[in-house]
């Protein structure tokens, strides 16, 4: 599953219908290998928003941009006038990370409106990349599929030196209590192994739910 994130910095005085216009990419729902779209702010004077969109694999999200309804809904919506800047990196899935429901797709489908979107951004060099890895694989995915209100989740990997890791929680409690809880223990078990990133940038992104775009099942 390829992962497609974008960051938006709104004009300022634009947040507002920077976010009216976000909406418009409802219209994307049936598009062949949409698995789904959610975002919202990171800070709380709105100046900065995160989106994920999740695609079957790069034909599909190539063919969205070039033959599907990509360029009508930019047009339409007016969005592009609203944005002082915006970057996108796309990932390939490397490993889904069961919570309450299988994958970080099924949660986002079932995600209510008070869900939290967790990222961990972080910056492997590629001698300490098999070790992350496998720490994701061994220490991290089990212990996240026990933590109360972790709905799913995942990580990808841009092909360079760039990790993604992205969980959805029930809400931003659910995520606190396993900050407070079991993040501290996890992550002195990674550092001594090695395995914790040496640059991490952290994301905490309540979900605006009127971004939120389900999308289809996706079979490979």
């Amino acid at each position: 599953m390829l992962w497609k994130l974008i960051r938006c910095v709104p004009k300022i005085g634009e947040a507002y219908a920077f976010a009216t216009s976000q909406e418009a990419w409802r219209a994307i729902r049936r598009e062949p290998g949409f698995g789904g779209q959610c975002g919202g702010w990171t800070t709380p004077e709105q100046t900065e928003a995160w989106v994920l969109g999740l695609w079957q694999n790069r034909a599909a999200q190539e063919r969205f941009l070039k033959e599907g309804s990509h360029d009508a809904v930019v047009t339409a919506s007016g969005q592009l006038d609203t944005l002082e800047s915006w970057t996108t990196t796309l990932l390939e899935q490397q490993e889904a990370m069961p919570g309450e429901h299988g994958d970080l797709k099924r949660a986002l489908t079932l995600a209510p409106p008070t869900a939290l979107l967790r990222m961990a951004d972080c910056q492997v060099p590629e001698e300490r990349q098999a070790q992350f890895r496998a720490t994701q694989t061994e220490l991290w995915l089990p212990a996240m599929a026990e933590a109360p209100g972790m709905l799913g989740g995942g990580y990808a990997w841009d092909g360079e030196n760039r990790f993604l890791v992205a969980t959805l929680w029930r809400d931003a409690q659910a995520h606190r209590s396993y900050s407070e809880v079991l993040l501290p223990r996890l992550r002195e078990e990674a550092e001594a192994c090695g395995a914790y990133p040496p640059q991490l940038t952290g994301l905490q992104i309540p979900l605006e739910s009127r971004w939120t775009v389900p999308g289809k099942r996706l079979d490979g």
